[in-house]
């Protein structure tokens, strides 16, 4: 990952992290240390296949994630308790945001797909 503490969407991200605490309404959310810990916790889940992940906490596997699927994803959770003008907003700023997401690899800068 490159640093984008100076990236002109560094503080819209961090504004948007309080915008999505506070508009979406997840009815399980879980919080985990490390990969080791998540491996544990899901181990002991019921899902099926109507069951997505969603974090909000990202850092190393940022790179991994289905930008596109998120979106839509967090597009249904944000309307089920918010208007269409102020759900089409945040994922307005949302897909700006993560359209900045870049990461090195042997000194190389890239912008994985969306």
């Amino acid at each position: 990952m490159v640093n984008n503490r100076t990236a002109p969407t560094y503080k819209a991200a961090k504004k948007l992290n309080t915008i999505l605490n506070n508009h979406l309404h997840l009815e399980n959310q879980y919080n985990v240390i490390n990969s080791n810990a998540l491996a544990k916790e899901l181990i002991q889940l019921k899902i099926n296949n109507k069951h997505r992940l969603l974090t909000l906490d990202i850092k190393d596997h940022f790179v991994n994630i289905p930008i596109k699927e998120i979106i839509n994803i967090t597009k249904s959770q944000l309307l089920m308790h918010n208007n269409k003008h102020t759900t089409n907003q945040i994922i307005t700023l949302l897909e700006t945001i993560l359209g900045q997401n870049y990461f090195t690899f042997q000194n190389q800068i890239y912008q994985p797909p969306t």
